[in-house]
């Protein structure tokens, strides 16, 4: 600033003051006044300084500048607010942003992966290369700095559910998906969960849906969720599409010309639906891109048909020719010849899911209703060309007088097998007579009724466990092998390092070590561990499979509420009381609960109710069986279709799936 006295004769003095801000152009300002003294031209000079400053400084000009003041009522929202990704998948954000008069937008940012546009709205997300994880999307307003909004995305690296409660290639069935990076106990409730869509079927779906990602169908990405029917029908579907009407990927139907889905009457089961076709859980071989799964039908000369079928996953079609199912084994067992027993279609019942293992599908059957005479029985397949290379009966030379001899259908759930190959079932009721513990067993005493067995790759009986009351189950009907068998993981020495459990209708839960099973003891023993859990004291007990998670026990018997029941490494013993339990009972069947998890947080347990006539899906926190989410509470929202026993929900990349008799259920984030 420079203030300048202009001499003049005229009587008046004038004074220009010229002011510049730091960028602003120059401002001047003239006064007139009267002459004065030297010296009070001088005072008036400095008096007019400080004026002249404050007055320009207020106006914007002066020697320091200052940013206008942001418009008012800025607010910035975002859609979605939440979700789950699979590094294939794309997602779309909106920001909507109220009061930006200007329209100056947003400006995106994310802790990991990258944007189509971090300036256009809406904007495409992506997240390929990026590691598993939760990231956070911000869209921050380009009108005022100071307002944003952020997403919480979880991505997960998930290659899918390929069996039943078989995380990608895990055969202990515990049930735990641990890389769910979206569903967490913090963001799971009505408000932000419930029902997305659903997708007809043609029938029951006791079969587990199975899910995949990132699968190439007719050059598109997908994640696909596969889903079969007990019409002998196999439905892919995109996973996390929500189109009205939900239309197939692909669909196939397994009859051949001429047969039909075999019907519940003509088998004597009525347990399983009207129609009797796919209820075992399917195994998918990711590397090969194969579906592997067991189809029975009928034909017009009543004649019965187990198919077992490799299904290319991006078709639908056969990867190789089926293979009809046919076995013989020396025995003199009910039903057969005298000296051979053979596997019958029309009594046997493929119930159990199947296992893919070291190159061999492994397939296992129980029977229809226990409507007489069956054998349980366990057969091996090579995967590459269907070829049988092992089959077993578990009951070869079993005659009980009511017919009803070992059937292994452990409430669907698959064998279950550990890092060294050995496969490890349970058998229902039927006649036991191994008690001299001969292994291998020696025929005729070669029958193992109401069992907990070790198999070899080629199904040779290696280990066995046989409770000391089995003739008591057997008479009441109180099988072991109504629940599949869980291998905990591996523990290190001192102690047993390798442990497994299972429960039976007894509605005990039986610890054993996999390395000595305990065979059959003349009293209690023999094994780690058994326990009295259920509450159930009429037989029913536990027909359905805990899960494992944390060294902590999931599981319901019949009337039971959900029950966490903790284990100690340390002494290789369960808790035999619970630590904590769900207000909600479960009848009948009690509940196989499925696991979501981040590594070993954020533990969440699903669960389906049956007997409600609409399935029930319902989530708990896995700390304390707090529920998180309960599909019933919402009305026709969240309805599922009709319910079925022994179902098992699926949860894969921020999405929980629910088959019942009519449809596919899908579950996730509300939209906002």
């Amino acid at each position: 600033m420079m203030p300048a006295f202009e001499g003049a004769r005229s009587p008046f003095r004038r004074v220009t003051i010229s002011m510049r801000g730091d960028t602003g152009p120059f401002k001047r300002a003239e006064i007139f006044f009267w002459p004065l003294k030297k010296t009070a031209w001088v005072a008036l000079q400095f008096s007019l300084l400080a004026l002249l400053t404050a007055t320009l400084s207020a106006c914007g000009g002066g020697s320091q500048s200052q940013a206008p003041p942001p418009p008012p009522g800025i607010s910035v929202s975002i859609s979605p607010k939440q979700g789950g990704l699979t590094l294939s998948q794309t997602l779309i954000f909106t920001a909507t942003v109220t009061g930006d008069s200007q329209n100056l937008g947003v400006t995106w940012s994310a802790t990991g992966g990258s944007f189509s546009s971090n300036t256009s709205n809406p904007t495409t997300y992506s997240v390929s290369g990026a590691p598993a994880g939760v990231y956070t999307v911000t869209a921050m307003s380009n009108a005022d700095n100071t307002k944003s909004v952020s997403a919480a995305i979880g991505v997960t690296n998930l290659a899918g559910i390929f069996s039943w409660r078989g995380m990608e290639g895990d055969t202990t069935r515990q049930g735990v998906n641990s890389k769910e990076y979206a569903l967490t106990p913090a963001n799971v409730s009505s408000a932000t969960f419930g029902k997305l869509f659903s997708c007809s079927v043609d029938g029951y779906v006791f079969a587990q849906p199975l899910y995949i990602a990132n699968l190439a169908i007719s050059g598109k990405m997908h994640n696909v969720v596969y889903v079969a029917t007990e019409n002998d029908s196999l439905f892919a579907f995109d996973a996390d599409t929500n189109a009205a009407p939900c239309t197939p990927l692909w669909q196939r139907s397994l009859l051949p010309a001429g047969e039909t889905a075999v019907t519940a009457t003509n088998v004597g089961n009525v347990g399983s639906g009207p129609l009797i076709g796919i209820t075992g859980t399917p195994v998918i071989d990711p590397a090969s891109g194969t579906l592997y799964v067991i189809a029975e039908s009928v034909n017009a000369a009543s004649a019965y048909f187990h198919r077992l079928y490799a299904i290319n996953i991006t078709t639908g079609a056969n990867s190789v020719a089926p293979q009809v199912i046919a076995a013989s084994v020396p025995g003199s067992g009910s039903g057969g010849n005298g000296t051979t027993l053979s596997f019958d279609p029309l009594r046997s019942h493929q119930r159990p899911g199947l296992l893919l293992l070291n190159g061999n599908v492994y397939i296992a059957w129980g029977s229809n209703d226990d409507a007489p005479i069956y054998h349980g029985w366990i057969m091996g397949y090579t995967a590459s060309n269907l070829q049988q290379m092992a089959a077993i009966s578990v009951t070869p030379d079993g005659s009980a007088s009511h017919g009803l001899e070992g059937g292994v259908w452990m409430t669907g759930a698959a064998p279950s097998a550990d890092s060294s190959g050995n496969i490890y079932i349970s058998v229902g009721n039927g006649t036991f007579d191994d008690t001299t513990n001969a292994i291998p067993p020696v025929a005729p005493n070669d029958d193992f009724g109401d069992s907990a067995l070790k198999l070899t790759n080629v199904l040779a009986i290696s280990d066995f466990f046989t409770p000391f009351n089995q003739a008591t189950l057997d008479a009441d009907d109180e099988d072991l092998g109504s629940s599949g068998v869980v291998l905990l993981p591996d523990l290190t020495a001192p102690g047993v390092t390798h442990l497994m459990f299972c429960g039976g209708k007894d509605s005990k839960i039986y610890l054993m070590n996999r390395d000595n099973l305990g065979k059959f003891q003349a009293a209690n023993g023999g094994v780690v561990q058994y326990f009295k859990l259920s509450g159930d004291n009429n037989g029913n007990g536990f027909r359905a499979t805990p899960a494992f998670f944390n060294n902590t026990l999931y599981g319901a018997g019949d009337n039971d509420p959900l029950m966490a029941v903790n284990f100690d490494p340390g002494t290789r013993q369960f808790a035999t009381t619970p630590s904590f339990k769900s207000n909600e009972t479960y009848t009948y069947t009690g509940v196989s609960p499925s696991i979501s998890a981040q590594g070993t947080a954020n533990g969440i347990v699903w669960v389906i109710d049956y007997g409600h006539t609409n399935a029930i899906l319902r989530a708990y926190d896995a700390t304390n069986l707090a529920k998180l989410y309960d599909s019933s509470k919402q009305g026709s929202r969240d309805m599922a279709g009709p319910d079925m026993k022994f179902t098992v929900p699926t949860v894969a990349n921020g999405k929980v799936y629910v088959g019942t008799q009519t449809e596919l259920d899908v579950y996730g984030f509300l939209p906002n």
